[in-house]
């Protein structure tokens, strides 16, 4: 056998061993032994999408089940990198953890679009509601609590007139300009 033949083999290149498991989750399709525990949570992550979602699993189109899939599978990886990084830290030497330098960001990327695409976002809270609407919401307690609602007067900015959405520092501003005119 040549030279060239003999270095052409398949398989990994000479170097340290990827001792993190996130290898054999592709190829081998199971975690290593010390790392089973992490299946249990991609299984609670996985009825979380679907819950999230509002489906059963049988109500899921097909992308959404494929993408289901894709995002388990990255998170796997991803955790299996983390705890590779928990047990053996972030640094090696004065570089980054191997792991960590040239997979974990492309990864955590790649499951962040995945969660994109199947519309899962931020947790749905309240609406921040603007400085405006506070002070509408204000008024309408201040009307409630004096049992009568602010009557509306044409030009004063009161419900239903084309000023609604003014705030006190427009009316305020509006005043200055007045003052102004009778100066001048």
């Amino acid at each position: 056998m040549s030279e060239k033949a003999q270095r052409k083999k398949p398989g990994r290149k000479p170097g340290s061993r990827v001792t993190h498991g996130a290898y054999s989750l592709v190829a081998r399709g199971e975690f290593p032994s010390k790392r089973c525990y992490i299946e249990c949570w991609l299984s609670e992550v996985r009825a979380g999408l679907i819950r999230d979602l509002g489906h059963t699993e049988t109500d899921l189109s097909t992308g959404q089940a494929t993408l289901i899939e894709r995002i388990i599978g990255k998170l796997g990886i991803l955790r299996c990198i983390e705890e590779h990084v928990r047990e053996r830290g972030v640094m090696k030497g004065n570089e980054l953890s191997p792991p960590l330098g040239k997979n974990y960001l492309g990864w955590a990327n790649s499951l962040r679009l995945d969660l994109l695409a199947l519309g899962i976002s931020k947790k749905n809270g309240e609406r921040i509601l603007t400085p405006l609407e506070i002070a509408a919401e204000i008024d309408r307690e201040k009307g409630s609590a004096q049992g009568e609602a602010r009557p509306a007067e044409a030009g004063t900015g009161g419900p239903g007139t084309a000023q609604e959405g003014r705030s006190s520092a427009d009316e305020g501003q509006d005043m200055d300009e007045d003052q102004r005119g009778e100066e001048g």
